[in-house]
């Protein structure tokens, strides 16, 4: 996991005064921690008066709600069939995603090594990324794309896995 707190200067008790990291620090510590397969401890400094400095409520929410605007709603999601190795999330029509997000039950352990995502565009098959693990969340960007389908392929695994492929179209998630 990732330890990272609010205020600048790694301070995990609430320090008057001190300065707070931007929300593009914190979206950077997501994509690097969450999105990589890790866990996000984000610290929660209460003032001497057990409350919380409204620079700080503010800036948690800021985050929260950028969470809920990138990753709450996606433009398609598709589980991997139980014993297969590649299901294909296919799209009414041509919708421009940026980023794919593949989150693995662990229930049974680890078991994706690698894999490969691919999109359909113009009827033909074009890779958008390709990496490993997967673990609990992997977030993976990619080039924006007019896609009707987008395929994820398990290259190598322990076990049959069970994957479950979300798509993200392009928005407030720099």
């Amino acid at each position: 996991g990732v330890d990272f707190t609010l205020q600048l200067g790694d301070h995990w008790f609430y320090t008057p005064g001190d300065g707070l990291h931007t929300l593009a620090d914190l979206q950077q510590v997501y994509h690097k921690s969450v999105g990589a397969n890790g866990h996000l401890e984000l610290d929660f400094a209460i003032d001497r008066t057990g409350g919380i400095a409204p620079a700080h409520a503010a800036l948690y929410k800021q985050f929260g709600d950028w969470i809920r605007a990138c990753y709450g709603k996606p433009v398609g999601q598709v589980e991997l069939p139980k014993g297969q190795s590649s299901v294909t999330l296919q799209f009414a029509a041509a919708t421009t995603i940026d980023r794919v997000m593949l989150q693995e039950d662990l229930t049974g352990g680890h078991t994706v090594v690698t894999f490969q995502v691919d999109v359909e565009v113009n009827g033909a098959w074009q890779p958008f990324v390709q990496g490993h693990p997967i673990g609990s969340k992997r977030i993976a960007p990619g080039t924006p794309v007019a896609a009707t389908a987008v395929r994820l392929a398990i290259l190598e695994a322990f076990a049959p896995p069970q994957v479950l492929l979300s798509a993200f179209a392009p928005g407030p998630c720099a």
